[in-house]
């Protein structure tokens, strides 16, 4: 049997979770990658949610992380609101 490669997401460092790890096809087409038992050896380990392109590029990341408590999330869905209001187009910041 064999599986074709559709998508090669790799963050910089690379991440290793053994376990509580999802990916999901988005309708615009990028893929939404998340890391919850990420393998480091630290103590209380990051968990990670990004949002990648079919060019395996990052439109953005989300990484979460405590000194004192462990962290823990399952899965990562996206979500277009979370208590029923209206959606509403992003917005940017500017640093400038």
């Amino acid at each position: 049997m064999t599986a074709p490669k559709v998508l090669e997401f790799r963050s910089q460092p690379d991440l290793f979770s053994g376990s509580q790890s999802n990916t999901e096809r988005l309708p615009n087409g990028n893929t939404l990658v998340n890391w919850s038992d990420i393998q480091s050896g630290a103590m209380f380990n990051p968990i990670v949610l990004v949002e990648a392109r079919p060019d395996g590029s990052a439109t953005w990341q989300l990484s979460i992380h405590s000194d004192r408590n462990r962290i823990e999330r399952y899965w990562g869905y996206p979500v277009n609101m979370i208590a029923g209001e209206e959606p509403a187009e992003p917005t940017v910041f500017s640093t400038n």
